[in-house]
């Protein structure tokens, strides 16, 4: 009897000090996969708001893009090695700082920001298709 409640406790012991190492491991991907989705909402967010303008979208968007085929790719073999793992998180808060950076560097989208141009109306020369420059026209430009 003594002998069981020994192997027991011992079993026990050796789990309670090799769980917390395994704590924090990845497995299947899932906080990367929750961190991707949140990084997403964050960018359409600021989207909304006007805090990132059509290029800061699409660079921030170029990035997910690729982070989620290198996670697709990691986990092809069923599982995320700690490399992989590794790489992923250093990736991810390397988009996290520029996203934030972006988010909050002071240049305000317009309020037609994601709008296509309408090219038959440019207001100034009432020529259809004809697109105006932004910068007043010199003699040699023209």
């Amino acid at each position: 009897m003594k002998s069981i409640t020994g192997a027991l406790l011992t079993a026990t012991l050796c789990l309670m000090t090799t769980l917390p190492a395994h704590a924090g491991y990845d497995h299947n991907g899932k906080r990367v996969t929750q961190r991707i989705q949140l990084q997403q909402q964050r960018i359409l967010h600021g989207i909304e708001n006007g805090q990132l303008n059509r290029d800061q979208a699409s660079v921030l968007k170029h990035k997910q893009r690729k982070m989620r085929k290198l996670k697709m790719k990691f986990g092809r073999d069923g599982h995320y090695s700690h490399a992989e793992i590794r790489v992923l998180t250093r990736k991810l808060n390397k988009t996290s700082k520029l996203i934030r950076k972006l988010k909050h560097d002071d240049i305000k989208a317009g309020p037609d920001r994601y709008r296509k141009h309408d090219y038959r109306s440019n207001g100034k020369h009432g020529r259809i298709g004809k697109r105006t420059r932004s910068w007043p026209r010199i003699g040699y430009l023209r």
